[in-house]
C-alpha cells in the first residue's frame, strides 16, 4: 500500500483537522445552483443527529479483513480498482484503514468523474469524536461552495462541496468509532451522498459492538 494511505489513517486516527484531504475541499462553493439546491433539501430532510454514545475506552481496532466487504461496489457504468487496506501499529496507537478507488469514463453527456471511499477506525478515539461533533454543528456558505454539518444514517457527518473544481466530500462518524470519507470529482453532492447513504453503514456500526 503507498505510504499515502497510511498516512491519511494516521491523520484520522490522531486528529481532525479539517474537512478534507484536498485543498480544494476547502474552498466551499454554492455558486452553482444544483450545490445551492442541495443545500437546502439537505437542511429540511436532515434532522439532528441520534444522540451520540457516552465515551467509551480506547480499544484495538478491527482488522482491515473486516472492513474491506464494507466498501461499496462499483454501480453501473463505473469500475473499481482493487481495494487497499493495513492495520498500523504505533508504540501507543493502532489505526486500520480501508481504500476505494472507483472511475466512470466520460460519454458524450457526462465528464470522466471518481469517487475514493476510505474506512479507519481508531477505537473510539476521543481525538476524532470531539472535534468532528464540532464539526457537525457548522455551516458555512460562500460565493464558492459550502462546508455544513448533516446526517447519514442517524450518524453525524459533514459534507463539502467546491463548485470551481466540482469536488465534493462527506465524512462521516459512525458509531463514535469509524470515520467514513467519500470523495469525487465531477459528480454533486447530491450523487456522493447517494454514495455514502447506499453503503451498510448498520454493519459498520455493529463492529463497534
Amino acid at each position: 500500500m503507498r505510504l499515502h494511505r497510511v498516512s491519511f489513517a494516521l491523520l484520522a486516527a490522531v486528529c481532525l483537522s479539517g474537512c478534507g484531504g484536498d485543498d480544494d475541499a476547502s474552498s466551499p462553493d454554492p455558486g452553482n445552483r444544483v450545490a445551492a439546491d442541495d443545500t437546502s433539501s439537505s437542511d429540511a430532510s436532515d434532522a439532528e443527529p441520534s444522540a451520540d454514545p457516552a465515551p467509551r475506552a480506547l480499544v484495538d481496532p478491527v482488522n482491515f479483513q473486516s472492513l474491506l466487504p464494507l466498501l461499496p461496489a462499483a454501480p453501473a457504468g463505473w469500475t473499481a480498482a482493487a481495494p487497499e487496506g493495513s492495520t498500523t501499529t504505533l508504540p501507543e496507537y493502532k489505526v486500520t484503514v480501508v481504500h476505494g478507488q472507483y472511475q466512470r469514463a466520460a460519454t458524450d453527456s457526462t465528464p470522466e468523474a471518481s469517487v475514493t471511499v476510505d474506512m479507519s477506525d481508531g477505537g473510539f478515539s476521543e481525538a476524532i469524536a470531539a472535534p468532528f461533533q464540532m464539526m457537525a454543528m457548522m455551516s458555512h456558505e460562500s460565493t464558492s461552495g459550502y462546508q455544513k454539518g448533516i446526517t447519514i444514517a442517524g450518524h453525524p457527518a459533514f459534507e463539502t462541496w467546491d463548485n470551481n473544481s466540482r469536488h465534493a466530500q462527506i465524512q462521516v462518524l459512525v458509531a463514535g468509532r469509524f470515520l467514513l470519507s467519500l470523495s469525487s470529482y465531477q459528480i454533486d453532492a447530491a450523487e456522493l451522498r447517494a454514495w455514502a447513504e447506499g453503503m451498510d453503514i448498520a454493519a459498520l456500526a455493529d463492529l463497534a459492538d
